[in-house]
């Protein structure tokens, strides 16, 4: 990968502040409403919704940190967990044993 000119870093950090600050922002108001439904008896009575809002709250945080992610790794500047790269690499030689794909 070429090295990135000043201009498409500066392009990217201004896409990735735009998908924090809109996802961060959503993420507040959702949880602002949950936290005030909790104090209606009403919301106990139907834990259902509350799972649909933590879904949706998980689904919101997600989706901006794998655009975040995409948006830095098009520059070559994104962050790699190594030891979560370690722990995925261990599923994986798991899933491979024990579909039988390797042989010990």
């Amino acid at each position: 990968m070429a090295t990135p000119t000043t201009k498409q870093l500066r392009r990217t950090v201004t896409a990735m502040d735009s998908v924090a600050q809109g996802a961060f922002s959503e993420i507040a108001a959702i949880a602002k409403l949950a936290l005030a439904s909790l104090e209606t008896p009403a919301a106990y009575a139907d834990p259902e919704s509350m799972g649909i809002v933590l879904t949706l709250i998980l689904d919101k945080a997600m989706g901006a940190e794998d655009h975040i992610n995409s948006l830095a790794e098009k520059v070559g500047c994104n962050y790699i967990d190594q030891a979560e790269r370690r722990r995925s690499d261990a599923r994986r030689q798991v899933r491979k044993v024990s579909l039988g794909e390797v042989t010990a």
